[in-house]
């Protein structure tokens, strides 16, 4: 490699380069990548602990979705089904499922028994689609945020009219 400065009177020297430097070897390129992610995935657990912190402090429940509900999308109010004489086994159903912020809303609600923070099991055919936690509760509905962990590898998402069972 050749350096070459040039004199240019009162102003600065200007220099130039002929050669880039070498790249590193492929071991040491892939340790330094290695590095990164182990930083960046500590990084992630300490953020994970302040954000659990955080929620344990504050004294509203703050769902672990990192995006926060858009304003301009309120839960709805969705208006219960008409109430039959229903045999007491009998599950709730979803009457609602807002795919974009992962909530859903069930026709059962603190008159029913349902308590926030409790999880809910959503079932169809007999099948386990997901779990949800109880974020919301009002006399004849609830609202549930969808944890996405609990999806399973088939592709199936919650929808309205699958069965709600407490957990």
């Amino acid at each position: 490699m050749v350096l070459v400065l040039v004199w240019l009177g009162p102003s600065l020297p200007v220099a130039a380069q002929s050669d880039p430097p070498p790249s590193l070897p492929p071991e040491v390129e892939l340790e330094e990548l290695r590095m990164v992610v182990r930083t960046l995935a500590e990084e992630n657990r300490r953020l994970k602990a302040k954000i659990a912190e955080l929620q344990a402090a504050s004294s509203l429940a703050v769902p672990s979705n990192p995006v926060p509900p858009s304003p301009a999308q309120p839960v709805p109010d969705v208006p219960t089904q008409p109430r039959t004489a229903e045999p007491a086994a009998a599950s709730a159903q979803v009457l609602y499922v807002n795919p974009t912020w992962h909530y859903l809303v069930v026709n059962r609600g603190s008159t029913s028994g349902v308590e926030k923070q409790q999880t809910l099991s959503v079932i169809r055919n007999g099948v386990l689609i997901a779990h949800g936690t109880v974020t919301e509760v009002k006399p004849g509905q609830s609202v549930a945020e969808i944890d996405l962990e609990s999806l399973g590898a088939g592709g199936l998402y919650p929808k309205t009219g699958d069965l709600v069972q407490a957990r």
